[in-house]
């Protein structure tokens, strides 16, 4: 693997682990929320896992491998990414259709 592909790859975990803090983060905190924050905290966290997603995959064309023998980096970033981006995903279904997690007002 190459210093540039190395990078993106480096990169694309970090984001990956920031998405997936910022994720736990929404969990514990967001419904707890409202307006601004909120929004900002989800927001932060869907740029984080895009961000993730995007440089992981740069990084896997970079090197020129198939996926089954990229490097670990490209493949934890892109796996955390992908979880990310779902639970995102269903938590912006379920803020659509009007129900949200229960708030045992913690």
């Amino acid at each position: 693997m190459n210093e540039r592909t190395e990078s993106s790859a480096k990169i694309g975990v970090l984001l990956a682990i920031l998405s997936l803090a910022l994720l736990a983060a929404s969990i514990k905190w967001a419904h707890h929320m409202n307006g601004v924050r909120a929004d900002l905290l989800v927001s932060c966290w869907g740029v984080t896992a895009g961000g993730a997603l995007a440089f992981s995959i740069r990084a896997l064309r970079v090197s020129n491998v198939e996926i089954d023998v990229a490097p670990i980096l490209v493949k934890l970033g892109i796996w955390l990414a992908v979880a990310s981006l779902a639970a995102l995903a269903l938590a912006g279904l379920a803020a659509a259709a009007g129900t949200g997690p229960a708030c045992g007002g913690g």
